[in-house]
């Protein structure tokens, strides 16, 4: 399916002039609340606020594009993961330079992507650290009680014949 869009425009100075529909609906804003307000106003504070502001307030200047991920704060609070696209354009009614900015919702990327990256370190039947990322664990205790002069100890349980029970009931009964 196509995904629906957040579009608005700014002027200069980065205010919002337009908002459509879909972009209405993901603020919870009345057009009338979101009309004049900045555009990072829309974002969460960040240590990557001034950043952006400054590299979006020199936009109409340089007429460049600039795109960013940047959390969308609803008029509830809701915080909402963001692909966003700014580009300049000359508007021809009045010859003044506009930003046009394209906001895709990616929530369900950034879900997605940190399964993965779960599911990366993790065995998914148990919820514990595979065995790559129990291995790494481990070389860092042993490392720290090095550098520390410490002793550790690691404790293996075998479960006897669990290779039998997978063979002969199935992995599913092994499972459980």
């Amino acid at each position: 399916s196509i995904p629906h869009a957040l579009i608005l425009t700014q002027d200069d100075q980065g205010r919002i002039l337009s908002l459509n529909h879909h972009g209405i609906w993901m603020t919870g804003y009345a057009e009338h609340e979101v009309i004049g307000q900045r555009f990072t106003d829309l974002l969460p504070d960040s240590a990557l606020l001034p950043d952006l502001r400054f590299r979006l307030e020199e936009l109409p200047a340089t007429g460049h594009h600039y795109n960013h991920q940047a959390e969308l704060v609803r008029k509830d609070g809701d915080q909402v993961a963001m692909q966003w696209y700014h580009t300049v354009y000359d508007c021809p009614t009045d010859n003044a330079r506009r930003v046009l900015t394209v906001g895709l919702d990616i929530s369900d990327q950034k879900i997605a992507e940190d399964h993965l990256g779960w599911l990366s370190s993790h065995d998914p039947l148990t919820g514990l650290y595979n065995r790559r990322r129990f291995l790494e664990e481990l070389d860092q205790t042993i490392a720290t009680c090095e550098r520390y002069n410490q002793s550790c100890a690691v404790m293996i349980i075998d479960l006897a014949q669990f290779k039998d029970i997978n063979e002969t009931s199935g992995h599913h009964v092994g499972d459980r």
